[in-house]
């Protein structure tokens, strides 16, 4: 028998899914099926976690949670370029998550929602604990 023919007559096994949990996810049929309002729900929600889905913008926002802060200032205590931290800001502004305020030439920005530090730490620290659990295991 030749090479190609015992190939084709192999028996394919079945892919592993790299994650165990993927199966809790709804599939493309599933998601056609759900309402309109859920849909529009759970993309609106993706893209607030794209938007928050940077470190740099992260620790924006935790620094905001203490204080107004001005593009120069908080570009200065996070370590950016004053131009990098302000499409950071725009983006984060984009999703209502900030507002800003211009005072003559500064640009004072403000978290107005200061919820999204919550879900972060708790979300922080529910991994931790877990990769600690299993790293005791």
């Amino acid at each position: 028998m030749s090479i190609a023919a015992q190939k084709s007559t192999r028996k394919k096994e079945p892919m592993k899914r790299p994650c165990r949990n993927l199966t809790k996810f709804p599939n493309f049929e599933t998601l056609k099926k759900m309402k309109a309002s859920d849909k529009k729900r759970f993309e609106m929600t993706a893209e607030l976690f794209k938007a928050i889905g940077h470190p740099d913008r992260l620790a924006m926002l935790e620094q905001l949670l203490e204080k107004p802060w001005c593009v120069c200032e908080l570009a200065q205590s996070l370590g950016l370029n004053k131009s990098v931290a302000s499409k950071h800001l725009s983006l984060l502004h984009s999703m209502g998550l900030i507002e800003m305020e211009k005072k003559g030439t500064q640009v004072i920005y403000e978290l107005v929602v200061p919820c999204v530090i919550e879900m972060g730490k708790c979300s922080y620290l529910a991994v931790l604990a877990e990769k600690k659990k299993r790293l005791e295991a």
